[in-house]
């Protein structure tokens, strides 16, 4: 039939009027012809017959659980102890909890991230046990794609439960781990510190901070030259920005006023010196650099007591680890 033509069914009339297509919509189509291959795709998408097998189809089938159970996934041994798997849901609590705790007492070393994954493992494999187990799988087959599954599935939630956690506890705490000895830290320790975007106002006179040093070359005798590349660098600062600071027989003076306030380690001051701190900067004695405090010069000691106020990484609070060199940084 023709546009604008009836159509008589029985009793009922049905009058086509199909909607046109504006000149510029038609001039548009002509340019970018792309619905014609859109409905020849749809076409040859329509003709595959795609089929799984059935052993993969029950891999994907989601686990026969009790609704209840799939919140209390999120603490490794809860969901056991829901369904009644109280043995296993216990070995797994114990083993999370054990390794969370470790990692506390040794957070910011090597073998904390150590455990950190292994704690993601542990949560990861109560999901997994828990849900491949509920099910009773049919074949070898069936076993195998469904512990894949579960396992991406598990590892995907685990990460996006994990993540948030990480990044909230690295933006409350930071640690940094020496790899030389540096008395009073050894080879090996780990300060935790307040990060600086964490702090409410820059650190003041008399706080112990862990900051970034800047490199410096030490000349020898027979042409030979100590480089020493910039690093991280622990001390407590002196005086603030714009201060006069004065180093006389064993006194400190800071604008002409005595301080008690002394590096960590105060025996290893140089010679009288007088020192002024340029705005932006800060002076903080590096007397836990070894080796300038041994074969530096007074002028290289007096360079490296300037630390801008932007090196300065966060506020020490407490060496951490080992456990056994436990210390409250003050």
């Amino acid at each position: 039939m023709r546009c604008g033509t009836s159509l008589l069914l029985g009793s009922a009339a049905i009058t086509i009027h199909p909607p046109r297509a504006s000149a510029f919509t038609k001039r548009l189509r002509t340019w970018f012809p792309t619905l014609r291959y859109y409905y020849r795709l749809q076409e040859q998408l329509g003709t595959i017959d795609l089929r799984l097998p059935a052993w993969l189809q029950d891999a994907f089938t989601v686990a026969d659980l009790r609704p209840g159970t799939w919140p209390r996934m999120l603490v490794p041994g809860w969901a056991h102890w829901y369904e009644g798997q109280f043995a296993r849901g216990k070995w797994f609590l114990i083993g999370w909890l054990a390794m969370t705790a470790l990692c506390l007492v040794t957070f910011g070393s090597s073998f904390s991230a150590l455990l950190a994954g292994m704690i993601l493992a542990v949560h990861a494999g109560s999901m997994i046990d828990l849900a491949w187990r509920s099910r009773e799988l049919n074949d070898q087959w069936t076993l195998v794609a469904s512990v894949l599954v579960w396992t991406t599935a598990a590892c995907v939630v685990t990460v996006a439960l994990y993540t948030p956690l990480q990044r909230a506890v690295f933006t409350a705490i930071d640690a940094r781990q020496w790899m030389v000895d540096e008395p009073p830290l050894a080879a090996g320790d780990v300060v935790l510190l307040r990060p600086l975007a964490n702090l409410r106002s820059l650190p003041q006179p008399g706080e112990v901070v862990v900051y970034t040093r800047q490199g410096y070359s030490i000349q020898q005798e027979n042409h030979r030259i100590l480089q020493r590349p910039a690093g991280q660098g622990m001390d407590r600062i002196i005086a603030g920005p714009e201060s006069t600071v004065r180093w006389r027989h064993g006194e400190l003076t800071v604008n002409g006023k005595p301080t008690e306030l002394r590096p960590i380690n105060a025996e290893r001051l140089p010679g009288d010196f007088d020192l002024q701190v340029p705005g932006g900067y800060v002076c903080i004695f590096p007397s836990t650099d070894t080796l300038l405090s041994a074969s530096g010069s007074l002028e290289q000691w007096t360079q490296q007591s300037l630390v801008p106020q932007d090196a300065i990484a966060g506020r020490a609070v407490v060496r951490n680890y080992p456990f056994w060199r436990f210390w409250w940084i003050q």
